[in-house]
């Protein structure tokens, strides 16, 4: 009898010290759990502020894992962050053709807009400076470029709200075309380095094509 006593004692601490290791567990993983919400928090505000403070950091931009955009209608291409979203839009916003990369929330770099329209270098410039002028944009220089060796125009804007970062706007002039280009001053001759207009699309995609399976 006593030592069914001693047994029955014996299980019920042992059941105890079970139940008890099995409430730590859970407590530790709920710990851990908690800590690793809060560490993706923090990251992905991390990343919120770098994009925002981007053009105070003068941090170089590097466009070695940069994806090709190639628009065959209108025989050119660009590279952009592989981060960015991208969107297309036909005959709106006054151009034939637009792409906007946008900005995400894991992005840090910034996008860039491109609209190309049938209309001289002159023209699409002013429709440009009425436009933003609309919207509250203040220019505040323009002056003449060339790209690719076409006549262009570059226009200097200052930020919407206090704190944000300024707009440039490059408008290129190719044959009957134009394309504009629209993102932040830091990230705009960033761009253009790896714009490309084509005469013979096919020959020059498939030459681009070897050059990057070489790098």
């Amino acid at each position: 009898m006593k030592n069914t006593l001693i047994n029955k004692s014996q299980k019920n601490r042992t059941n105890s010290l079970i139940k008890f290791g099995l409430v730590a567990i859970v407590v530790a993983l709920l710990i851990s759990a908690s800590h690793l919400l809060i560490k993706v928090y923090k990251t992905d505000k991390l990343i919120v502020n770098e994009k925002a403070n981007r053009n105070q950091d003068n941090v170089a931009i590097s466009t070695l894992y940069w994806e090709t955009y190639v628009n065959e209608a209108y025989r050119y291409s660009i590279k952009y962050p592989n981060l960015l979203y991208k969107r297309e839009y036909v005959n709106q916003g006054g151009y034939g053709h637009f792409v906007r990369f946008e900005e995400t929330r894991y992005s840090a770099d910034i996008g860039i807009g491109i609209g190309v329209s049938v209309s001289s270098l002159e023209d699409e410039t002013a429709r440009i400076k009425e436009q933003l002028a609309k919207e509250g944009a203040n220019l505040t220089r323009e002056s003449e470029m060339v790209v690719l060796d076409n006549a262009a125009k570059k226009l200097v804007f200052d930020p919407l709200e206090e704190g944000g970062a300024g707009r440039v706007v490059v408008v290129v002039s190719r044959d009957t075309l134009t394309f504009s280009f629209s993102t932040t001053p830091e990230y705009m001759s960033v761009y253009l380095s790896t714009l490309k207009f084509y005469s013979n699309f096919a020959k020059a995609v498939e030459s681009d094509s070897t050059d990057e399976a070489k790098q």
